[in-house]
């Protein structure tokens, strides 16, 4: 396992953070594409809240083929406020604010032949087909700014026959009164290595201020 401190490795991006606010993670969605929009064949789109006692609300989005006409794959982002308002959700490719907007560059995230590769010109997109391969933060320093590292797919492994993944990026965010602002995109912050597909995760340091970004890195002998 792999494992960089942010304070001292991700310069760009040292994360003072304050206690996090147990409302940011309440609200998820989950689901992809299929023939039509059928619950119970387990197509469509779900938008869950929770609290302390369970789930809240669980209702399917009943025109998640034409409304939604991105979906989640395995790549799955929600970030809400610390009140617990719904923000912004990301499936690797695209970001939306909730008024379902797509920001100015939040259409053209991740690598372009990852896009093309799983996306193309389907009329759906039902995002990066990877298993936690990204994480969102907020970054309390700048008031309503939050980062999403997100990795990608070797092209050079794909070749043959091997999903890894070779550099991580990082989009910054910012909510504004005129809706989401994207910063900057696609900034990568490591390039090069040998990474496992997905499983990214971050955990808060000892002294309360920085993170630890942990992911998973490819034998010599390419076996995970």
């Amino acid at each position: 396992m792999v494992k960089f401190k942010l304070g001292s490795f991700l310069l760009l991006f040292i994360l003072s953070m304050s206690v996090f606010a147990q409302k940011r993670d309440i609200n998820w969605m989950l689901g992809d594409n299929g023939p039509n929009f059928n619950p119970s064949g387990g197509y469509g789109l779900i938008d869950l809240s929770f609290d302390e006692t369970g789930i809240v609300i669980g209702d399917w989005v009943n025109d998640s083929t034409s409304h939604f006409s991105w979906l989640f794959n395995f790549t799955g982002i929600i970030m809400s406020s610390e009140a617990g308002e719904k923000l912004f959700y990301y499936n690797g490719f695209q970001i939306r604010d909730f008024e379902n907007n797509i920001p100015l560059g939040g259409d053209s995230l991740n690598d372009p032949f990852v896009r093309q590769m799983f996306w193309g010109g389907h009329t759906t997109n039902n995002g990066l087909p990877l298993q936690q391969s990204s994480i969102a933060l907020p970054i309390p320093a700048h008031d309503d700014e939050y980062i999403i590292l997100t990795n990608t797919i070797s092209q050079e492994y794909l070749n043959i026959g091997k999903v890894i993944s070779d550099r991580i990026f990082k989009h910054r965010l910012k909510m504004t009164n005129d809706g989401l602002q994207i910063v900057h995109s696609n900034q990568t912050i490591l390039d090069g290595d040998r990474l496992t597909p997905g499983g990214i995760s971050a955990v808060r340091h000892a002294n309360g201020r920085d993170w630890w970004l942990l992911f998973g890195r490819v034998a010599e002998n390419l076996e995970y």
